[in-house]
């Protein structure tokens, strides 16, 4: 949904796969919480498809995001993060610093 550190516009599926996803139980296991209008689209998309059950597993929640239609079951980091840019542990500025260890915040 970014491009660089910019937002990159309208969420949209690319392409589907191909598992029929009702009646299995599905954990999204996400990175960062920091606007909420992915995962949003994502529960929805999600729940269309009839899972028997659907739980989400975030490293960190930024507080400023929008109404969640979800409750999110596992957080792995609690603290207020407030605007800082993260990067590290998976997560990039563009395209740079995904490969770091820890998790640096850029404030």
């Amino acid at each position: 949904r970014y491009h660089g550190e910019n937002q990159a516009g309208d969420i949209k599926i690319i392409s589907e796969h191909c598992i029929d996803l009702s009646g299995r139980e599905i954990i999204v296991i996400e990175d960062l919480v920091d606007e909420g209008k992915t995962l949003n689209f994502l529960n929805k998309f999600l729940e269309d498809k009839k899972p028997k059950g659907l739980q989400y597993c975030v490293l960190a929640v930024k507080k400023d995001h929008q109404p969640l239609d979800f409750e999110i079951k596992y957080k792995v980091i609690e603290e207020d993060l407030g605007p800082a840019w993260l990067a590290g542990f998976g997560m990039d500025s563009n395209q740079q610093y995904r490969g770091l260890k820890e998790i640096w915040a850029r404030v």
